[in-house]
């Protein structure tokens, strides 16, 4: 229900930016991360001021993928927890997007894009591009790099303006000039929140 409520979000942005573009005002972007998990809902505070809450990992992941939103430049990131749960997750358009630890954590977590909430022509870059840009990043996780730089090459000449094909791009080509890492496991650490 929360994945549907997000992608119902994203089309009605489309929708409203669409309005802004005719008026001649800047479209508005928004983030959004999704994990699922357990947490604890609380109350805290006193007499004078109470507050509503909820604390656990899951909580600080799905606020971590938020952010990672911004950094990849795309709209709705999930995690595997989230499309795992998903009880018929070929009815989404969703690609994979990333293998990350985030900050003060070693174990990393597969990160995926939902993006139903793209524009028409956006989902359909997306999908014509999709396998190739899976296998790029099949490729660019066991330090493949040459060859997934092709598959981003081919990705890039079809959907040019694809945020996360432009970021493989970049760490493809800074790899293969950098050479062979020791003890790469194709995962990404971020080291800010």
């Amino acid at each position: 229900d929360a994945l549907r409520v997000g992608v119902a979000i994203l089309k009605k942005l489309v929708i409203y930016n669409e309005g802004r573009k005719r008026a001649g005002y800047e479209p508005i972007q928004i983030g959004m991360g999704m994990n699922t998990g357990s947490l604890i809902l609380g109350t805290i505070g006193g007499a004078d001021r109470m507050d509503s809450t909820v604390i656990s990992d899951s909580v600080n992941l799905a606020s971590r993928l938020e952010g990672m939103s911004k950094m990849y430049g795309l709209d709705f990131l999930i995690t595997e927890f989230t499309y795992s749960k998903l009880n018929n997750p070929h009815s989404y358009s969703v690609r994979i997007i990333d293998r990350v630890a985030v900050k003060g954590k070693q174990k990393a977590v597969t990160v995926y894009e939902v993006y139903d909430g793209d524009s028409l022509k956006s989902q359909n870059l997306k999908n014509k591009t999709k396998k190739s840009f899976e296998m790029g990043i099949r490729l660019y996780q066991l330090q493949g790099f040459d060859d997934a730089l092709e598959q981003f090459e081919k990705c890039y000449q079809v959907n040019p303006e694809d945020p996360a094909i432009k970021i493989y791009l970049e760490r493809c080509k800074r790899h293969i000039k950098e050479g062979p890492m020791p003890n790469w496991d194709g995962v990404t650490r971020l080291e800010y929140k």
